[in-house]
C-alpha cells in the first residue's frame, strides 16, 4: 500500500473511530436520513466523497483503490453513509 493510500486510511479511520460508535451509528440509522449528517460532511471535508472523480471536475483523481480503503473503514465501523 502506498503511502498516500496509508494516510488516507489512517485519517478515515481516526474520523469514524471519533464519531462512529456503535450508540452513534445506531442513532444515526433510526435517524430520518439513515446516515449522520455531520459524519458525511467530515467525510467530504477530508475528500473521501470525490476520491474517484477526475481532477478536471473538481475530484481527487484517485484509484479504485483508494476508495476501496474508505469502504473498508467505513465498512469496519458500519458507519451509514449516503
Amino acid at each position: 500500500m502506498s503511502e498516500e493510500r496509508d494516510l488516507l486510511r489512517q485519517s478515515v479511520a481516526g474520523l469514524l473511530d471519533k464519531h462512529a460508535q456503535p450508540e452513534a451509528v445506531r442513532r444515526a440509522m433510526a435517524s430520518p436520513l439513515g446516515y449522520d449528517e455531520s459524519l458525511w460532511a467530515m467525510l467530504c471535508e477530508i475528500g473521501a466523497a470525490a476520491l474517484v472523480v477526475p481532477e478536471d471536475f473538481g475530484g481527487a483523481g484517485g484509484e479504485l483503490a483508494d476508495a476501496a480503503v474508505v469502504m473498508e473503514e467505513l465498512g469496519r465501523t458500519l458507519a451509514p453513509t449516503p
